[in-house]
């Protein structure tokens, strides 16, 4: 379950173009005792490694790629997590190889939806993500549903119609 919740989470913040969820993600994924960096260094690595795909110096990554750059750069990911993101190397080019245009991340992006609802409702009440993320990704509608959080002050917010009773 932790492993689901940091993978989601690393797709996330790639998605959202985040790098602290992202180091943060991968740096629960790790094996700390082993790193060849601190969590620190890896945020401000990924940090100036999106900064280059803004500049449109570097190409996007997927979710892999960063994985992958993330071994290079120094941290060092259980046999588990080597041995799915192979996986999801391997499923992208036998996508690939049949004409399709989609990749892993495009299906898990399709699912997300569906299957982490849940869990991003916890990333949120939990202050990881925030309303501006749930807006970029297109999920609005569940604000609605999540009551406000400790960071999110009720007073001055504006009240439903639905919520004044006329008359009583």
């Amino acid at each position: 379950k932790e492993m689901q919740e940091n993978l989601l989470l690393a797709g996330l913040g790639e998605y959202l173009f985040r790098p602290e969820l992202i180091s943060r993600a991968f740096w629960d994924l790790s094996v700390h005792q082993i790193n060849e960096i601190s969590q620190a260094e890896l945020q401000s690595r990924i940090s100036q490694k999106m900064q280059r795909i803004r500049q449109g110096v570097d190409k996007p990554m997927q979710l892999s790629g960063w994985m992958v750059w993330a071994m290079d750069e120094g941290i060092r990911f259980s046999y588990d997590i080597i041995s799915l993101n192979r996986g999801m190397i391997i499923l992208d080019q036998a996508l690939k190889e049949v004409g399709s245009s989609k990749t892993i991340t495009n299906l898990a992006e399709d699912l997300a939806p569906k299957v982490g609802l849940g869990k991003v409702k916890d990333l949120y009440k939990k202050g990881i993500l925030t309303k501006k993320d749930l807006l970029q990704m297109g999920w609005s509608g569940i604000l609605s549903s999540l009551s406000p959080t400790a960071s999110e002050p009720t007073a001055g917010r504006a009240m439903q119609c639905s919520k004044i009773y006329i008359g009583r």
